[in-house]
């Protein structure tokens, strides 16, 4: 087991030399088309494999973007075949985590009753260990229907009322999400398994921030209303958070958190992205510096999320035709 673990941890690093770099990075944000960001994916080894299936008539952002996630699950099943005991502790959790994903998106196409326009790429990955019917989500039309399928699939009891609100939806999903990687963590050794709540815990406490900052300023929602918006695990009582002013709010997370050293004040500029650049900076520290094969291999995870988003935030900047700088902004490196 020791030497299988070690075996993970060495490849997760080896995996992580080949994510993208400045350079890369500088070649995609220097496209005028989506077609020609697939051509440049094609000619990287970390993405020719996944991409270069694909034909020119068929380079679509949300195809492309399935793409780049079942290139992320192939390197997960590559890992866990390193160690499978740990491989199986994070299995869940993976499928999980894409399945949360692709539930929420198909909420956006329900509530703006558009889904006919849901994509979802034929995932081998996904479709080999999913129970969730994704091909045929497009035919619902009624929320209701919807959140049979997700009371179904967060386990939720007869008497556990979810309302027909779309960020209230949205909530519960990532809330079940969360409690398995707090599952994951339990069943990990004593010093990982409290890296990764710790990290858990404060990461939840900048998101429910977050949270409460994007409804305030696109939902015309006052903080006190937003409490069924949150998440629970974090470190900081839901009660104590709502009820604090925003700027003491903000001033009163940092103050007690360790990711303080991270953050220079341009950073802080847009709140919404800080959850992603905490789980950006700590992800980069514990895969360099980790000595637990899980940590390690689940900042690798992390960085490759990122990653991912990062080019589909390039591929949606040049498909609406925004300023290179503008689209820069967007990126976590």
């Amino acid at each position: 087991m020791f030497f299988s673990s070690n075996a993970m941890l060495v490849k997760a690093r080896a995996m992580d030399a080949g994510r993208l770099r400045a350079k890369d990075y500088e070649k995609l944000l220097s496209c005028s088309s989506v077609v020609q960001i697939a051509q440049i994916l094609k000619n990287l080894k970390s993405y020719s494999y996944i991409i270069g299936f694909l034909e020119e008539k068929e380079v679509h952002r949300a195809i492309l973007e399935s793409a780049l996630r079942e290139e992320l699950f192939d390197e997960f099943d590559i890992l866990a075949k390193y160690d499978l005991a740990l491989g199986e502790k994070l299995f869940k959790y993976i499928m999980t985590k894409l399945e949360v994903a692709q539930l929420s998106r198909f909420l956006i196409f329900l509530f703006a009753k558009n889904t006919e326009n849901y994509i979802f790429f034929n995932s081998k990955f996904l479709k080999k260990h999913t129970s969730i019917d994704f091909e045929n989500l497009k035919k619902i039309k009624d929320p209701k229907d919807f959140l049979n399928i997700i009371s179904k699939f967060i386990g939720a009891k007869k008497d556990d009322i979810i309302e027909l609100d779309i960020n209230i939806m949205e909530t519960r999903l990532y809330i079940y999400l969360f409690k398995e990687i707090f599952n994951v963590a339990s069943n990990l050794n004593k010093s990982a398994k409290r890296e990764i709540e710790e990290f858990y815990k404060e990461y939840i406490d900048f998101l429910n921030f977050s949270r409460i900052f994007r409804l305030s300023k696109f939902y015309n929602i006052e903080p006190k209303e937003a409490k069924k918006f949150l998440f629970l695990m974090g470190n900081i009582n839901i009660n104590k958070f709502v009820n604090m002013p925003q700027n003491l709010e903000f001033k009163e997370i940092f103050k007690r958190s360790r990711f303080l050293k991270y953050f220079k004040p341009q950073n802080m500029e847009n709140f919404d992205t800080i959850p992603r650049l905490i789980k950006y900076k700590w992800a980069r520290h514990k895969i360099k510096y980790s000595l637990s094969p899980s940590i390690v291999t689940i900042s690798y995870i992390f960085l490759k999320e990122i990653e991912i988003l990062n080019i589909v935030n390039i591929i949606e900047g040049v498909r609406y035709g925004l300023e290179h700088q503008k689209i820069q902004s967007l990126l976590i490196i």
